[in-house]
């Protein structure tokens, strides 16, 4: 599992667990929005597939369904610059309030599979 680096620490716990229980059954979580290593959402989600891959590569048959790799779209170049300059830094990571740069990232992109895996970070 490719590993990223999540815009926060997860902090709601039964958040995590229904996630868990949403991969337990083989489903999909929304992907996840990248450049590079760095996500700018999904903290929780990321922590939930790192988990469930864990418990899938203990051979526990009951997490064997858990997908083998984090869904992720990758940031535009475009939408990137577009994300700092609605913020007015140079790089993304300059700033701390993650859901700041969600935000940023909802409001000047037009690529509707990202804004869809941000609806939740507005």
């Amino acid at each position: 599992m490719r590993p990223y680096t999540a815009p926060h620490r997860p902090t709601d716990v039964h958040k995590l667990a229904a996630m868990m229980d949403v991969l337990r059954r083989g489903l999909h979580l929304p992907p996840i929005v990248v450049s590079g290593d760095q996500a700018f959402c999904g903290s929780h989600r990321i922590a939930a597939y790192e988990q469930a891959s864990r418990l899938r590569d203990r051979l526990d048959e009951a997490w064997e369904l858990v997908p083998q790799s984090i869904p992720a779209l990758t940031l535009s170049d475009e939408d990137y610059e577009s994300a700092c300059e609605y913020l007015g830094v140079e790089y993304l990571t300059e700033v701390r309030d993650c859901n700041e740069v969600a935000q940023a990232i909802y409001e000047t992109t037009t690529d509707a599979a990202i804004r869809s895996a941000m609806e939740d970070q507005r």
